[in-house]
């Protein structure tokens, strides 16, 4: 359709099919395409976006448009606006239920052992001496904490030591990425950028540190997509 001075200005936010693209890794979509999408979330001008990745990716972003993966902010902010807002409140309900609870069987033990320890001996026999208590286990070693921000500032730390632009373009799409799914899809970007230019046993070590901080929930997504590229790389 071309973009016009005009549309410099508008506001641009990933599709529902857009989403279903970055999640399934969409073989139809470029990195450059990628990137575009995963910025886009719909508080970034045309513009803005232009600044971030440079003027070479007007013809995808003209692209996206077209094929439906992006959209002027406006069409889906209302619905993506209260369905947020919608997700949020029953999260905190949920929190709040789950706190009260722990605090209520908190309380319980509590009352309990406070209740055993003020019962007096039996008067009939002679109190018998208190048994020791067994000490506790060692509390199990603790591994590295989980978090998507800790696979974000984990995965920037190897960009760095990269210094191409290549590299550069992939940190900025880390940094822009807010949703799990965006998150996810740059961190494999990344990952793959890594396989094909550092050796082997770099790209294993960084893989199995990321599978380490990445929240459990993502690593089934992250072995999947490895086992693709190994598949592909045995293929080729």
């Amino acid at each position: 359709m071309g973009l016009t001075m005009e549309d410099h200005s508008m506001l641009l936010a990933k599709t529902d099919k857009a989403r279903t693209a970055i999640q399934n890794r969409d073989a139809g979509l470029t990195a450059q395409e990628r990137h575009i999408l995963i910025v886009s979330n719909g508080q970034r001008s045309l513009n803005d976006i232009v600044s971030m990745l440079g003027p070479a990716i007007l013809a995808s972003i003209d692209r996206l448009l077209r094929d439906g993966y992006l959209q002027p902010a406006a069409a889906e902010r209302t619905v993506d606006g209260l369905a947020s807002t919608s997700q949020g409140m029953h999260a905190l309900l949920r929190a709040s239920r789950d706190l009260a609870s722990k605090v209520q069987e908190r309380a319980h033990v509590v009352i309990e052992a406070a209740t055993t320890a003020a019962a007096p001996p039996p008067t009939s026999f002679p109190a018998e001496p208190v048994a020791t208590l067994p000490t506790p286990p060692a509390a199990p070693r603790v591994g590295p904490r989980r978090s998507l921000a800790a696979a974000k500032m984990y995965m920037l730390d190897m960009l760095q030591l990269q210094r191409s632009s290549e590299a550069a373009s992939l940190k900025l799409a880390i940094q822009s990425s807010s949703s799990g799914e965006e998150i996810l899809g740059s961190l494999i970007d990344s990952l793959r950028h890594l396989r094909d230019v550092a050796t082997a046993s770099y790209y294993d070590r960084v893989a199995m540190r990321l599978g380490e901080v990445l929240p459990e929930e993502f690593v089934p997504h992250l072995a999947a997509a490895m086992r693709v590229d190994t598949a592909a790389s045995s293929a080729a």
